[in-house]
Formats: C-alpha cells, sequence, structure tokens
C-alpha cells in the first residue's frame, strides 16, 4: 500500500516538474509595482533648420537659433521625466545651405547631443544618396547609433526588407520595454523620390506589415507599441477634421499605443478610433509631446497630442539655448558659413512661386527657373516641377546660401529630343486629375479642366506665337528628376525618348547661381504661359487621317470600350506593325478611324491601331449595364487606375463621398465609369 502512494507521488511530482519546465519558456511580462509615465516627443521635418531667418517685433532682422533653442526644450523634459523617448518623423537634413553643403552632418551631431531614441526614414533622405548620412549596414545615423526606421521599404532584388532601415527597434526605458515600428507613406513614395533613386525599392502596404509586427512585439515583451511613420495628415481649420492618408492608415492599424506621423509640414492633434495621432510641424518650429502610462496591472493610458509651438522663443535677442548643441551650430556656421554670405545678385521684385491660374499656371518664379534650364543648354523648351522650387526669393539681395534653399536637391540639368505629340504629353501629364503642374520656357499652352484626363492640352505655341509641330523634333531640357519620371512625368522615360537622353552633369542649382551672377539685376513676370480656358469644339476630337497603306478606311467619331484583358496598340492596321502600348480591359478610346476589323484611335496624342474585334462601340455609355452605385469612404479620397492592381497607371482620382457607377467586379477591385471612359478602384474603400 504504502509503495503504491510512493509511486503515484512519484508520477504527480514529475508531473509537476514537467509543467513546470514548461512554463519557463513561455515570455513572461513583469508589470510594474507602481503606473510609470513616459513622454514621447516627436519632431518631424526638420530639414536643416539649425537656423533661420527672423525679425523681432520691431522689424529688426535676427538669426534664430532653432536647433540650439529646440534642444533646450526636449532636454528639459527629459529632465523632468527620464522616462522620456525622443523621436523624428524623418526628412531632418536636406532644406537649408548649412545642413545642405555639409551634407547633414551637423544635424546628427544634434540629434546625437539631444539623445533621439529612433528616427523614421523620410523620403528626402534618399536625395543625397541614402548612403549620405545612413550607415546602410547597420541601419543607423552615420556616426551614430540612432536607428533609422522603415517595415515597409523592400529591395525587390532580395524580396527583403532593405538594408538602410530596420522595421523596428526595442528600447527599454525604467525596466519597461517599448515597441517602434517605422512604415513610409506607399501611396507618395514612388512618384515624389527620383526613379533613379528607388529603381530597386518596393514600398508595400504598411497595414498589415504594422498589424503582424505589433502582434510579434507584443509577444517579445513589449509593454507599449508606438508608430513612428513619415506619412502625413491635415486638420481643416473650420471643421476640424483631420484627412490624409495618416488617419486612413490609423483607421486600419490594431495594436498600437499611439502614431507619430510627418511629411506634410501640419500641426495635427487628434484620435482615431482611440489611438493618439499626430503630426509636429516642420522646420523646427514646434514639437509634440505625448504623455503614455503603464499601469501597474499592466494596462496602458495615452494621453493626448500636445504641440508645443517654439516659434516665439526664437523671435527674441536672447533665446535660451542649449550650450552643447549651440556649439555644433556655431562650428558648422564656421565650416561654411562664409560662402553662403557671398551677395550674387539682387532681385529686382520677390520672385514668387504664386501661380496665375488655378489649378495650374506659370508662376514669375518658375518662368526665370524654366528659362535658365532652357538657356543653360541652349534647348528649344525647358520643364521645371513645382515642387523642385523650394521658397520664393524677396526682393533684394541675392545670396549663395538662397540658390541652395531655393534648389537644395543635387538634380542635374538633362536633354532629350521629343516630337511636338511627346511634348504633348507631358503637358498632359501635368494637368491630369492628381497632376503635379509644370512650369515652361520656349512655348505657351492651355488646357481645358473640364475635360477628361490626358485629353485637356490645347493650343501649344512656341513662344514667338508659331504653333508647335506635332511631328517635329525639339531639345527639351529638364531637371534630372523629371527626366526620369519624377511627380509623375512618365513620357520622358518612353524608350525613343530615353535613347535621346542626355545627363549633363551640370547642377540646377549651379545653373541658377550662373544666371544670378550674369544677370546681376533679376527680374521675370508671370506671362500666362500656362491658361486654363474652353477647348474649341474643332480640338475635342483628333481626325487624323488612316494611312492609305492601310487600306480602304471610313472616317468615324464614335467611343470603345476595350474588352480584352490586355490589347496591344500597334503603330498600323495588322499585326505586322510595332507595338506602341497597351491598353485593359474597361478602358475607353476615342477612334477616329476603321480599316479592315482595325480602329485607328487617339492613343495618348499619338495615331494608334487596335484590334476591331476587342473593342465594344458605343456612342452612349449609358448602355453599359451599372452593377450598382457606392460610395468614396476614404477620407483622403481614392485613385483610379487603368487596371485591377496598385502597380497599374494611375489615371485620376476621385474625392470622399464621391458615387461611383460599378459595372464590373475583378479580384477585390471595381470597375467604375470615370470620365467618360473606365477605370478601377480598391473596392475596400468603397461602400
Amino acid at each position: 500500500m504504502f509503495e503504491r502512494k510512493l509511486r503515484i507521488f512519484g508520477i504527480f511530482l514529475a508531473a509537476l516538474i514537467a509543467f513546470s519546465m514548461f512554463f519557463t519558456y513561455i515570455p513572461q511580462i513583469s508589470y510594474a509595482a507602481v503606473s510609470k509615465t513616459f513622454d514621447f516627443v516627436e519632431v518631424t521635418d526638420f530639414h536643416g533648420n539649425l537656423q533661420a531667418s527672423g525679425k523681432l517685433s520691431d522689424g529688426t532682422a535676427i538669426t534664430q537659433e532653432r536647433g540650439a533653442v529646440l534642444a533646450k526644450q526636449i532636454k528639459d523634459i527629459k529632465a523632468a521625466n527620464p522616462d522620456t523617448v525622443i523621436l523624428s518623423g524623418g526628412d531632418m537634413f536636406q532644406g537649408t545651405p548649412l545642413s545642405n553643403v555639409l551634407k547633414g552632418q551637423p544635424v546628427i551631431d544634434m540629434m546625437k547631443n539631444i539623445g533621439f531614441d529612433a528616427m523614421a526614414l523620410g523620403n528626402h533622405e534618399y536625395d543625397w544618396g541614402i548612403d549620405s548620412v545612413i550607415d546602410t549596414s547597420n541601419a543607423v545615423l552615420k556616426g551614430s547609433t540612432i536607428p533609422v526606421l522603415a517595415a515597409n521599404v523592400y529591395d525587390k532584388t532580395t524580396g527583403k526588407p532593405v538594408s538602410y532601415a530596420r522595421p523596428y527597434v526595442i528600447i527599454k526605458k525604467d525596466g519597461v520595454k517599448i515597441g517602434i515600428i517605422g512604415v513610409v507613406d506607399n501611396k507618395e513614395f514612388p512618384t515624389i523620390i527620383m526613379p533613379s533613386l528607388i529603381k530597386d525599392v518596393e514600398f508595400k502596404d504598411p497595414v498589415p506589415i504594422v498589424n503582424d509586427l505589433a502582434k510579434e512585439l507584443r509577444n517579445d515583451g513589449a509593454q507599449i507599441v508606438v508608430v513612428l511613420a513619415h506619412m502625413g495628415a491635415v486638420t481643416d481649420k473650420k471643421t476640424g477634421e483631420t484627412t490624409g492618408n495618416l488617419v486612413d492608415f490609423a483607421k486600419q492599424v490594431k495594436g498600437v499605443d499611439a502614431i507619430f506621423g510627418g511629411h506634410t509640414h501640419t500641426i495635427v492633434t487628434t484620435k482615431v478610433n482611440g489611438i493618439p495621432v499626430g503630426v509636429a510641424n516642420n522646420a523646427g518650429m514646434g514639437y509634440i509631446d505625448l504623455k503614455i502610462t503603464l499601469n501597474s496591472d499592466g494596462t496602458v493610458t495615452a494621453g493626448d497630442m500636445v504641440y508645443n509651438d517654439d516659434y516665439n522663443l526664437y523671435n527674441t535677442k536672447t533665446p535660451v539655448v542649449d550650450q552643447g548643441v549651440q556649439e555644433i551650430v556655431d562650428k558648422a556656421v564656421e565650416d561654411a558659413g562664409p560662402l553662403f554670405k557671398q551677395v550674387i545678385g539682387v532681385a529686382d521684385i520677390d520672385l514668387t512661386r504664386m501661380q496665375s491660374a488655378n489649378p495650374y499656371g506659370d508662376s514669375i518664379l518658375g518662368n526665370w527657373t524654366s528659362e535658365v534650364t532652357k538657356d543653360a543648354v541652349n534647348a528649344d523648351f525647358g520643364f521645371g516641377n513645382n515642387g523642385g522650387l523650394r521658397i520664393d526669393i524677396p526682393k533684394g539681395d541675392i545670396t549663395v546660401g538662397t540658390m541652395y534653399t531655393l534648389m537644395p536637391f543635387d538634380n542635374t540639368i538633362v536633354t532629350m529630343s521629343m516630337t511636338g505629340a511627346q511634348i504633348k504629353i507631358v503637358l498632359e501629364q501635368a494637368v491630369q486629375d492628381g497632376g503635379k503642374g509644370i512650369q515652361v520656357a520656349g512655348l505657351t499652352f492651355k488646357y481645358d479642366p473640364s475635360k477628361p484626363s490626358m485629353k485637356r492640352v490645347f493650343d501649344m505655341k512656341k513662344s514667338d506665337g508659331t504653333p508647335i509641330d506635332m511631328n517635329a523634333k525639339y531639345l527639351v531640357a529638364t531637371n534630372s528628376f523629371m527626366g526620369t519620371g519624377g511627380d509623375g512625368f512618365t513620357e520622358f522615360t518612353d524608350p525613343e525618348v530615353q535613347k535621346t537622353y542626355i545627363d549633363t552633369q551640370k547642377l540646377v542649382r549651379d545653373a541658377f547661381i550662373d544666371a544670378v551672377k550674369a544677370q546681376g539685376h533679376v527680374t521675370a513676370k508671370i506671362d500666362n504661359r500656362i491658361s486654363p480656358a474652353a477647348m474649341p469644339a474643332s480640338d475635342t476630337i483628333s481626325k487624323t487621317p488612316v494611312s492609305e497603306e492601310s487600306g480602304s478606311s471610313t472616317t468615324v467619331e464614335k467611343r470603345g470600350v476595350v474588352t480584352a484583358s490586355a490589347l496591344n496598340v500597334r503603330s498600323g492596321a495588322g499585326t505586322q506593325y510595332k507595338v506602341i502600348g497597351v491598353l485593359r480591359a474597361g478602358q475607353s478610346v476615342d477612334i477616329v478611324g476603321e480599316s479592315n476589323g482595325w480602329y485607328q484611335i487617339d492613343y495618348n496624342g499619338k495615331t494608334g491601331y487596335v484590334y476591331g474585334k476587342y473593342v465594344a462601340v458605343t456612342s452612349n455609355l449609358s448602355n453599359i449595364t451599372v452593377l450598382k452605385t457606392v460610395k468614396v469612404t476614404a477620407r483622403s479620397g481614392l485613385n483610379v487606375r487603368v487596371n485591377s492592381s496598385t502597380a497599374a497607371r494611375k489615371i485620376g482620382a476621385v474625392p470622399y463621398g464621391a458615387e461611383l457607377k460599378v459595372v464590373g467586379e475583378y479580384n477585390g477591385w471595381y470597375q467604375i465609369q470615370y470620365n467618360g471612359g473606365y477605370g478601377f478602384v480598391y473596392a475596400k474603400y468603397t461602400k
């Protein structure tokens, strides 16, 4: 009997030991004996503003010590609460002469001195080459231990996250593990970074990545998880409503305690589904402070995003500065200052970026810079992008520093040979729905905003008033950002155009400096080179005759809709002719001719031919069956694409609340009627 009891006890003891050994391998989260409150401080889009020009209340000009004042404010928070986490939303370096010429190093030194814990990857970190400010082997800022974060940036060649950014970092403060996940705006980055710098990069949807990482970090013992995003939003001052990609992202994210944004240079302090969401302005003009408390029971309580405006602290004769950072700034000024203070000319008037018309027009500064670009290489036409001009130039002395601030990018002037028809496509891309506009020299044109995208430009003339020949070739000059497809100007990347592409290696900024020196006194004017106007009826439909080599033909004017999943556009009416493009299912075409079963169409301003069997002809789109009507639910609007894929070309956008007529459904996408034709939208953002 005793032996039986002993045997039972032994089995029980063995089971107990095995049970306890099993649980020693389960991660244990130790809760704090008392609640702990952490300050999360964010600075974003600093853009090298260690110093800036300012004025006292009496109008006296001063130099603002933004870096040193900002440092003092943040260090005071950290002194009051050692449990302070300091974050950057990215775009910290490019933007001012002082930082640009020293490739951001004094800003990195400032961040090290303050004690930043992490930085999100910004789009402008690519401007000088990704390895200019980042130690790409360790994914930290050069000469520092500050990690650079971007969980949704992948290398196309390996299919893995890029080496120069980490998906996340876990830091430990006062015994508490804090997870910080970094992401970038996958909708913005592909179009605003020079294509050559990101040709092997894929920007993925951050939502599923963040949701997975949040779970992973919690399982690894992180008790607080926040997101650091180079992604923005804007708050309507009248309604108080906050919209933008950051808000759309926040609505779908789960398992995080706060989201810090950037990119849009706005002040945002809001909550989305109970999650604090903030954007801390730009240029060092302020910072966000968020208090997050880890309660003794392990729950997390997040306060409100609080924006602290430091601007008035700069505008004083005796700013309160952090001495350590002030010494960094003073050293940078000593190294680079004399060059930037050199006066190279005088602006006789304010050279502003204010456009002559809405939504697109020419500007005084845009006209001058485009002329300089054109004349620097004796081109027929010069083009510039609006986003490439970063400041207005006020009346008065122009310094080298002024030109570095105007053009902080190291873009070069490139030239290409283009036909008038190809130039027209460039202009169409500028004024299409969602287009970024353009600045031009050597030509004028009109556009009709009421017409469908890519069918708006007309009355293209040279500066002397003579029409631009659609078949003639012209030498065009632009910057290397636009010339490689930046800001959506993909026509520059046409294979035939690229054969003539020449990089002059002349920096655009240097061309501006040379022009100021040569002119001495700089002036320009708005002359309505870009004008919105009603398109005459005669220009509405192209009536290009069908080539006689294609056989007998009849001229028609009707609308067709592509029915095949992919339909080749050829240079002639037959399969023996060269393919010049591809149309997708649902795209509409203007049929201007017919020959032996082939339709002649207007293809992006060119004459093309498609096999008629795969085109449904209709004179009225209302004849197509509408399956249902839905409304756009994305606050920032919804992109319309040529096919059912995020990789497909964007042809426009529809705003929040817009009603869409659905004529087809394809793998989570709706085919809709759009601008007299068809397009595709992601169904998830409609209801």
